[in-house]
């Protein structure tokens, strides 16, 4: 493989596991905000009303309403984040095992 094409290589699998590993972080982020108000929201009786944020829109609910809603999107946001970290994992482990066949030794500077 010539030195161009390494570099190239070694640039996409940098991209891709940079890209990845954002992605995990800003879905943990959601994940603990969920957490968060999922916690209030047991804590509060299932008539009150509340207001959630649909597409830039507040919409009034009732708490009874909501908390299905909110519990079925953590639920969606840990099964995407238990696969992401697969994928990540799978990724890293293709990427070593790439620069040790090709014999890739960083070099820093």
């Amino acid at each position: 493989m010539s030195q161009k094409n390494t570099e190239v290589k070694y640039n996409q699998y940098q991209t891709t596991i940079n890209e990845l590993t954002s992605k995990i972080n800003q879905l943990k982020s959601d994940q603990e905000e969920h957490k968060i108000v999922i916690e209030t929201l047991s804590k509060t009786s299932e008539e009150r009303r509340c207001f959630r944020m649909i597409g830039g829109a507040l919409i009034e609910k009732t708490v009874g309403e909501t908390k299905p809603v909110l519990d079925l999107k953590f639920q969606n946001i840990s099964k995407t984040l238990d696969s992401l970290t697969n994928e990540l994992t799978k990724i890293i482990n293709e990427f070593e095992k790439w620069k040790k066949d090709e014999n890739i030794k960083i070099i820093k500077q």
